[in-house]
């Protein structure tokens, strides 16, 4: 058996494996609700694509899988809940940092990278009450993007940050496509949009930025 073949297999039981643990934990946070056979499959589905990924471009292959699965399990319950649950957002910023000092970043670095989170996803939490009335998302988020910069750091927070917002544009734009109506006032979990553009920016972010330079900082 080759390599590649072993790493195939590899990443389908890590994949299959840990998406019994993202579902037995989310459901407990589900207020009742049940994850149905096929949103198991699909999750399956898309751990596969995830971890395969990370085993192409991880350069910390553990500290990423953990990373993966934590933002798996936060999607999963915003997604059916439209809440982000704040306790979870405690374990997740205890997770990321010791994830983060695994890797080699500083507690100073680690603990900027959070503050930028916080802050970049904040004011925009506080403009949009202030001037619109309403929320552009809800308070859980922008806990969530804190937590996700723990482990980004301050450059890839920022990216990922923006990036959120591209990939839930894509979104709409698939819904409108297939013909789905996304009303209005519809309520929309930007969990899984974060925790898609964390994943690419944790594995793509520095090509990207080096990309952007080179197109437009010649």
């Amino acid at each position: 058996m080759n390599l590649a073949m072993i790493q195939i297999i590899k990443t389908i039981l890590f994949a299959v494996i840990s998406t019994q643990v993202i579902v037995k934990i989310s459901t407990y946070y589900l207020e009742g609700k049940q994850i149905t056979k096929t949103e198991n499959i699909i999750l399956t589905l898309a751990m596969i694509i995830l971890c395969g990924f990370v085993f192409l471009y991880s350069n910390h292959l553990a500290e990423d899988l953990f990373v993966i699965v934590f933002l798996a399990i936060v999607s999963l319950i915003d997604y059916h809940t439209k809440t982000i649950v704040d306790g979870m957002m405690y374990i997740g910023a205890i997770l990321f940092a010791i994830l983060s000092i695994a890797k080699g970043i500083e507690l100073q670095a680690l603990l900027l990278g959070g503050v930028v989170g916080l802050v970049s996803y904040g004011s925009i939490y506080v403009v949009a009450k202030v001037l619109y009335k309403r929320e552009a998302f809800g308070f859980g988020d922008v806990m969530f993007m804190g937590v996700i910069g723990i482990y980004l750091g301050v450059k890839l927070t920022l990216l990922a940050a923006l990036l959120t917002f591209y990939v839930a544009i894509i979104w709409i734009l698939v819904n409108k496509i297939i013909g789905s109506v996304l009303k209005r006032e519809m309520e929309v979990a930007f969990a899984p949009f974060m925790a898609i553009s964390c994943i690419i920016t944790m594995m793509l972010g520095d090509k990207i930025i080096q990309l952007y330079m080179n197109l437009f900082m010649v």
